[in-house]
């Protein structure tokens, strides 16, 4: 399959195991919620961002492994593949272990440092631990996800995406036949599910992909230091991003109490599932980017590097506008009449707002990874991310801002990190900054503006409801297409999707097979 088609069928794939999860992951904290009430939500919301922590150096190896999987995969050497893979799942095994013990030994000292209600210390206690035994099975399948994330293999893990989603609904189904107290039981129910999808992953990808069945004798120091290499480097980005993500959970517990992490949780499960939405683009193209670097097709490089920013914001905007108009309504109709924290209308549209913005720069984050180089955005992703903690907790602190002030101050740093990545990219590879403004950051915007007038029409004439919900959500998406369509795709954007529609249609028999299927940039991509 060429890669043109290939990234296609990956998307398509990304695409609907995004909008599967998303009703499924919805419904899922709205039974945790029920059950849990406010603050024992807020409470589980705020142990599950500390824990989370735990996944930095997790979340660095994957990617180093992801990457330089992909990198020998465009090089064409299977010997290297498989000496990587065995390397990493023996560090990611042993990571695995030690995330498990870590959990046990911070869950003590942590849960007298969190404003915890009085009486649930044990409890709080109990979560932690059980945090760390999910994030240690999510990290020991990780090692077998990177070989099909390399592999191109987006149809499969859109497959294990969907099963894990499934398994924590079961988990959160199970609450409404226990009595007793949900705190106490959801994490391990959480985290026994978790331990079988592990076990489930491994056993498939090693029937789909040889290279995965592991081999210890395989295993390599040089490959353990070029893993460690990236992701020392990766770590620090990941570092200051968690830092800043969960140091904001953290910051408006300390300030607020945990009745408000409920109302950020719901922003952030809002921007999780908004994320999900644009990396099913980024999601496709990363090994790609990096398999093209690795063939030294510079040119293939900039073309997907400017597209993954611009398709994923654009995929966007059919979710956020109609989100950042009728914010109220769709958290009542997903949490329940009388349900919504306070302050969860405004910290999820700011928040989604910047998820919004940081998607912008998915192609040059992947650019960035394809060539290894990660000193330089490392170091001033780290100093942008400080500073919005810093920004925050002065607002909140010494002037007595609302909890708003923590998105706000994040918004401002990720402007800071866009222009900072594009710089980087530039400078690596190339990449004029003028021409990813002009093909990705000018559509996006025009996007926007056009998508926003019928919404901001609607809710200044209409009263709030369903009947507005659904209007506004109609002319945002039916202004969207064609302006999508006829100013933010170029000729041969337009001339490649047209030619894969036809060529989709052809084999289901819809299309007589005549029509045009030559190549295009984004085909020559793959080439």
């Amino acid at each position: 399959m060429r890669q043109s088609s290939l990234l296609i069928v990956n998307t398509v794939a990304s695409f609907v195991r995004m909008i599967t999860t998303i009703g499924i992951t919805l419904f899922v904290m709205r039974i945790v919620l029920a059950e849990m009430g406010k603050e024992d939500f807020g409470v589980f919301s705020v142990l599950g961002a500390a824990g989370a922590l735990l996944m930095i150096l997790s979340d660095s190896l994957v990617g180093a492994a992801s990457r330089h999987l992909a990198f020998e995969i465009g090089r064409k050497d299977e010997r290297a593949v498989a000496a990587l893979f065995n390397t990493s799942l023996i560090v990611f095994t042993a990571l695995s272990a030690a995330i498990i013990l870590l959990g046990v030994a911070l869950a003590y000292p942590l849960v007298s440092i969190l404003d915890i209600p009085e009486g649930r210390e044990g409890v709080a206690r109990a979560v932690f631990i059980a945090t760390g035994f999910t994030l240690g099975a999510t990290t020991f399948e990780a090692a077998f996800q990177a070989v099909l994330t390399a592999r191109q293999r987006h149809v499969i893990l859109a497959g294990f995406g969907l099963s894990k989603v499934l398994l924590r609904l079961v988990a959160a189904l199970m609450l409404t036949y226990f009595s007793g107290d949900a705190l106490a039981q959801y994490p391990w129910l959480l985290a026994g599910a978790m331990l079988i999808h592990a076990g489930f992953v491994a056993i498939v990808v090693m029937r789909v992909a040889p290279e995965s069945r592991p081999r210890p004798r395989l295993f390599c120091r040089r490959e353990v230091g070029r893993i460690a290499s990236f992701a020392s480097w990766s770590m620090l980005s990941n570092i200051s991003w968690r830092i800043r993500m969960q140091g904001a959970a953290i910051l408006i517990n300390l300030g607020f109490g945990p009745a408000l992490n409920a109302a950020y949780a719901v922003a952030i499960q809002i921007a999780t599932i908004q994320n999900s939405a644009a990396f099913t683009i980024t999601r496709a193209l990363n090994p790609a980017i990096t398999s093209r670097h690795a063939a030294g097709n510079t040119s293939a490089v900039h073309t997907l590097c400017v597209v993954a920013g611009k398709y994923s914001f654009l995929l966007t905007l059919f979710y956020i506008l109609p989100l950042l108009f009728e914010a109220p309504i769709i958290l009542a109709l997903w949490l329940g009449e009388g349900r919504v924290p306070e302050h969860a209308v405004p910290l999820t549209r700011l928040v989604a707002t910047w998820t919004c913005m940081f998607t912008l720069g998915q192609g040059l984050i992947a650019a960035i990874n394809a060539t290894g180089t990660l000193r330089t955005i490392t170091l001033a992703t780290l100093v942008l991310d400080g500073a919005a903690l810093v920004l925050a907790a002065g607002a909140l602190f010494l002037f007595g801002a609302p909890p708003e002030a923590v998105p706000i101050a994040t918004m401002i740093v990720v402007i800071g990190q866009l222009a900072a990545r594009a710089y980087v990219v530039r400078a690596l590879l190339g990449l004029p900054i003028m021409r990813w403004v002009r093909g990705g950051i000018v559509p996006c915007a025009v996007a926007t503006i056009a998508g926003a007038i019928g919404p901001a029409i609607l809710a200044t004439t209409m009263q709030p409801g369903l009947a507005r919900l659904a209007a506004s959500a109609g002319t945002a998406w039916v202004a969207l297409v064609p302006v999508i369509w006829f100013a933010c795709l170029d000729a041969e954007e337009r001339g490649h999707f047209t030619r894969m529609v036809r060529n989709v249609a052809r084999k289901a028999g819809l299309a007589s097979p005549s029509g045009n299927t030559g190549g295009s940039t984004t085909e020559g991509a793959g080439t």
